[in-house]
């Protein structure tokens, strides 16, 4: 028998290695502190000094086992945190993803290799780092695949106590289980052999493996139903504002009405300054409601309305060229939800410059090649900064805001339309691309 199936442990620079890409695995779909510059000169330099503790480690005697692997893990976490827009218990949790990720590939591989020479291959330098490149890199793909799908910017942070709690235990039990080779392999008896246990260990690498990534993945799920929920919400928030606003449209309507129907009683005062006061003082009150904007859609209508008497209370100059018909085939809802959040954003942004000249809305409707295409427009002198194709929030509460847009995304993708949002000669502009129904 081959005496290399009798080892429980691997080349040291294995484990380095494979704890190195694990890092930068994770670290690649999580918010960086570093631009990518940065990154390409601390990210191999963090690998070269991982492979230096390992081999620093493996110099240790037995008893000083668990520090040795305990400076190699603090490691991990400090390349992750460094590199990661992470609070340190956000870090603790991938670090400890990263440590299982890492074992189950090193031993996968190992074991992989071991077999190979079992069965009659040369064992030598040049088929080792073969069996390495190939079987790493088919790994560590399919992983990377694999995470891409539930680890994001948004489902990478505020990691619970609870769940970091629950990952770093599991990632201790493993890494034990694994590793109680090296302890026990000095009082292996009976049927008790390296080899058998080496097996132990790639298989409890694998299923812990797949523990954390279930666990990753029912935390992905939660955040989808989290957020699916909230922009239902404001789904329901701007339709209700929306019905609210008709009813009370209404009801101005038939006030502006009765007083014209006042204007000729008042018209008969015989004191001639009050009588003109009242006047103007009525014909303010019309003029500040008579903001009607009317495009074909009565839905619409009502929302560009209310957002103009808003616009024209506030010292916004809100222009509109819409041809509302060509809404006819959306969902009340849905156009409450893409108007009323994507003019929410506009004037909340120009109501914070001090300059009244320079709060600007602009919004256009019309038709094109047998495609619905909605322009908005607002005045912007700062550069925007985007992730994933969304602002980043300058609020402090990051966590609970940007799902105006995201619900927008959500509704024009119902109809397979697209949204795109960039800066343009001092102005933001979002733009919705939606085929027209045939």
């Amino acid at each position: 028998m081959n005496t290399l199936l009798l080892e429980p442990g691997m080349p040291r620079i294995y484990t380095a290695l494979a704890e190195w890409i694990a890092c930068v695995i994770y670290i690649c779909p999580l918010k960086k502190r570093f631009g990518k510059g940065k990154l390409f000169i601390i990210l191999p330099l963090a690998g070269v000094f991982q492979i230096f503790l390992q081999e620093l480690a493996g110099t240790f005697p037995l008893a000083f086992w668990v520090p040795g692997t305990l400076m190699n893990i603090v490691f991990m976490l400090a390349v992750i945190y460094l590199c990661c827009a992470l609070s340190l218990k956000d870090a603790v949790y991938w670090c400890a993803s990263a440590l299982v990720t890492s074992e189950a590939v090193a031993s996968l591989e190992w074991q992989a290799y071991c077999f190979a020479v079992w069965n009659g291959m040369e064992n030598n330098m040049k088929n080792a780092v073969l069996f390495f490149v190939l079987i790493f890199a088919a790994l560590f793909t399919l992983i990377f695949f694999l995470k891409r799908r539930i680890v994001s910017w948004d489902t990478g942070i505020h990691v619970t106590t609870k769940e970091m709690l629950i990952a770093v235990i599991a990632a201790a039990i493993i890494y034990s289980m694994s590793n109680i080779g090296f302890v026990l392999e000095s009082a292996l008896s009976g049927n008790a052999t390296g080899s058998s246990l080496f097996h132990i260990r790639t298989l409890v690498d694998l299923c812990g493996f797949c523990i954390l990534y279930i666990q990753q993945n029912l935390r992905h799920e939660a955040f989808l139903k989290k957020e699916l929920t909230s922009i239902h919400n404001i789904f329901e928030l701007q339709y209700e504002q929306y019905r609210t606003y008709k009813e009370n449209s209404e009801f101005i309507n038939r006030k502006c009405h009765d007083l014209k129907h006042q204007i000729d009683v008042i018209r008969s005062e015989q004191d001639t300054g009050k009588r003109e006061s009242y006047l103007q003082e009525m014909e303010k009150m019309i003029r500040s409601f008579k903001t009607d904007i009317v495009t074909g859609n009565g839905v619409l209508d009502t929302i560009l309305t209310r957002k103009n008497q808003y616009c024209a209370a506030h010292n916004i100059n809100f222009t509109c060229l819409a041809d509302g018909k060509l809404l006819n085939f959306l969902e009340t809802l849905d156009i409450c939800s893409i108007f009323g959040n994507a003019l929410d954003n506009a004037i909340e942004y120009v109501e914070k410059n001090p300059d009244p000249d320079k709060r600007m809305i602009k919004l256009k409707i019309f038709s094109q090649n047998s495609f619905l295409m909605i322009c908005l427009e607002n005045y912007c002198e700062e550069e925007i900064n985007l992730r994933q194709g969304f602002p980043i929030t300058t609020k402090e509460d990051q966590k609970n805001h940007g799902y105006g847009l995201k619900s927008i995304r959500y509704t024009i993708e119902k109809y397979r339309g697209t949204m795109t949002l960039h800066t343009e000669n001092n102005w933001f502009v979002m733009r919705i691309l939606i085929p027209l129904a045939a």
